[in-house]
């Protein structure tokens, strides 16, 4: 049920796609977002915005996914931003296993 709450939606700015994730980042979820990310990629674009303000929680699939985009899009000479990731603190342990992967937009 509430994988029916979750959403991903791609809008661009300045050219660079940002993805906008709604509802919760779990182990039902992260494959919809990991199709959304590698379907940006084959796109061509190498630069890529994760926006997480309407996230209200993030398990260890949904880090897994995020760390896997982020090296992806470096070996691709790009990065990966997540955006407005404050709201997630008590997912600091996991998060910051993405350090050095993806760049933080606070």
């Amino acid at each position: 049920m509430v994988a029916a709450l979750f959403a991903v939606n791609i809008v661009y700015s300045d050219g660079e796609p940002v993805v906008v994730i709604r509802g919760d980042l779990d182990m039902a979820t992260a494959p919809r977002l990991g199709d959304a990310l590698d379907d940006i990629m084959r796109r061509g674009h190498n630069r890529v915005i994760v926006e997480l303000s309407k996230v209200h929680f993030m398990d260890t699939a949904g880090v897994h996914v995020l760390g896997a985009a982020g090296h992806r899009l470096q070996t691709l000479g790009g990065a990966l931003t997540l955006r407005a990731v404050a709201g997630l603190g008590r997912r600091a342990p996991e998060l910051s296993a993405l350090a050095g992967v993806v760049e933080a937009d606070l």
